[in-house]
């Protein structure tokens, strides 16, 4: 059988190592990318050696082509030679090339040399072979090669095949532009929502000037969110990677590439800031702290014991901040004050949902989080403790002269405390028997009781500011 050779970037992965490498290197020796300018300096080949050097990248939870894969593991059980032939660093080529027990040494870029399109072809000493690639620079093996393997989406296999003769396809089918808009993840967008809430306590909904400024600051801090969130997958494409549900996310199944995820990034933080400039200045230092925080969150501090629960729930709470901000309405200590106990809860209970599905699956550790499996009843009993303290809160607000000032009818107001306590109860109860297996905020989007419960509290509201 004629030997196969097998590019790496694009082809057997999904994804290209050396921005993998370059990523992975921004984020634990981000002070070292003003060095790689220079390494640049010194030529291509260069500055993949000095970035594959000082890296470790984990190919074992690289994303592979499956399907590619599959058959290449078919070709060598019937005893054809597969060899790795890729203009990658040769550090990271001989770590994929043992990982998936290739033949030979494979064919790959040093210091000096770029192996990469011609190059690849002189090092390649058979006279009859197979070539598997992606992309134009492989045009050059292909015309010589006896077997030509492509791993493309169905435009580039109709423009190639016009030049020459295809043998084996296997279809790159995903849809760039679905992963591009789970990236974004709108869903999340809900949670913005908080903005209109000081304008909604306050009663001016019908007010269309101040509305419509809530809507352009939702605008405004849904692109700052998406971008975070775009960031925040890029930093965490490993422990992702090691998630049973995260690594269906764009970045870390390589649906999407990593530079397209960081161009994409910068320009919702662009427009975020820009739009949020134009409503106001004292909105747009608000945005700005948000996302400073959040990339703190992203970047460092959700990998603290504790700090982490109480940094999500600032940053639900500067939603409704900047909420008053934008619309430049009033907003109580006393809402500023409920909404930090009750979305430290809810971000309890994020934890509590991380430690108790990687209990189930028997895993030592919880991946990008300093919990460990024997902290889940301190979790339980410190984000229950934080939901009642809530409630206490919203006792004590019914209590106060304030009340006065906002309702007509504050007694009516008396029965969202047991709605919020049977909520509260109930969310907790759900995520001890394991039935939250996602953000408790997206859970309670999607829950009927949480949605009846929701309309039922909005009534009381609006009956108790009317009536």
């Amino acid at each position: 059988m004629k030997p196969l050779y097998v590019d790496l970037d694009g082809t057997l992965l999904k994804t290209d190592s050396l921005h993998e490498s370059l990523f992975l290197l921004l984020k634990k020796y981000p002070w070292k990318l003003f060095n790689s300018f220079f390494w640049l300096l010194k030529g291509k080949a260069f500055f993949k050696t000095k970035v594959a050097e000082i890296t470790d990248l984990n190919v074992e939870l690289l994303p592979y082509h499956d399907e590619f894969l599959k058959w290449i593991k078919e070709e060598k059980s019937k005893g054809r030679k597969v060899i790795l032939a890729t203009g990658a660093n040769e550090k990271i080529a001989k770590a994929v090339s043992e990982y998936l027990n290739l033949d030979e040494v494979p064919l790959s870029s040093n210091e000096e040399i770029n192996r990469t399109g011609s190059k690849k072809l002189e090092d390649i000493a058979d006279e009859s072979f197979a070539y598997a690639g992606n992309e134009i620079k492989d045009l050059a093996i292909w015309e010589k090669a006896d077997e030509v393997i492509l791993v493309s989406n169905l435009g580039f296999k109709n423009k190639i095949e016009k030049k020459i003769k295809i043998d084996k396809y296997f279809p790159d089918s995903r849809s760039k532009l679905n992963a591009l808009l789970k990236a974004l993840r709108p869903h999340q967008w809900s949670k913005n929502i908080l903005i209109f809430l000081p304008l909604f306590l306050a009663h001016e909904y019908s007010n269309t000037s101040k509305f419509l400024d809530a809507i352009f600051s939702f605008f405004s801090f849904s692109m700052v969110a998406s971008s975070v969130y775009i960031f925040n997958d890029l930093s965490d494409l490993e422990s992702d990677r090691r998630h049973k549900t995260k690594c269906k996310r764009s970045f870390a199944s390589g649906d999407v590439s990593l530079l397209v995820g960081a161009f994409l990034g910068f320009a919702l933080l662009a427009i975020g800031l820009v739009s949020g400039w134009l409503l106001s200045s004292q909105f747009f230092i608000v945005l700005a702290a948000y996302f400073l925080l959040t990339s703190l969150y992203s970047f460092r501090l959700k990998s603290v014991l504790i700090i982490d629960v109480i940094i999500l729930s600032c940053l639900y709470t500067i939603r409704i901040f900047a909420g008053a901000v934008a619309t430049n309405t009033p907003v109580s200590h006393w809402l500023l004050t409920f909404s930090v106990f009750f979305f430290l809860s809810l971000a309890f209970i994020k934890r509590y949902v991380e430690i108790y599905d990687s209990k189930e699956e028997d895993k030592g550790e919880i991946a990008g989080r300093d919990y460990h499996l024997h902290d889940i009843q301190q979790v339980l009993a410190l984000g229950t403790a934080s939901g009642y303290i809530s409630v206490l809160v919203l006792v004590f607000y019914l209590n106060s002269d304030r009340i006065f000032q906002v309702y007509h009818n504050p007694k009516a107001l008396w029965t969202l405390v047991p709605l919020l306590l049977y909520w509260m109860s109930r969310l907790w109860l759900l995520a001890g028997r394991g039935q939250i297996h996602e953000d408790p905020v997206v859970f309670t989007l999607k829950d009927k009781v949480s949605f009846v419960l929701g309309v039922l509290a909005s009534l009381i509201l609006i009956f108790a500011a009317k009536f």
